[in-house]
C-alpha cells in the first residue's frame, strides 16, 4: 500500500473556524466550495473536511486583486 502524504494539521483549518474569520455561517463555506467560488476542502474522514491554509490566503489575494 501506498502512503498518502497529508499536509501538516498546522496547515489546515476546519470549517467553524474558517467561517468565524470570514463573518459566515460554516454552511455558507460549504455552498461557495460547491459553486466553486472558494477553495475546495481536504475530505480527512467521512465526517470531516479541512482547507489548506495556503489555497485560502491565495483564494484571497486573487480577490483582494480583482477588487483592486
Amino acid at each position: 500500500m501506498q502512503r498518502v502524504r497529508l499536509p501538516h494539521p498546522i496547515d489546515l483549518i476546519r470549517k467553524k473556524p474558517l467561517a468565524r474569520r470570514f463573518g459566515v455561517s460554516p454552511w455558507t463555506i460549504l455552498r461557495w466550495s460547491q459553486k466553486g467560488r472558494f477553495p475546495k476542502p481536504i475530505r480527512l474522514s467521512d465526517q470531516v473536511v479541512a482547507w489548506r491554509l495556503s489555497d485560502v490566503e491565495a483564494w484571497l489575494r486573487t480577490r483582494e486583486q480583482t477588487q483592486s
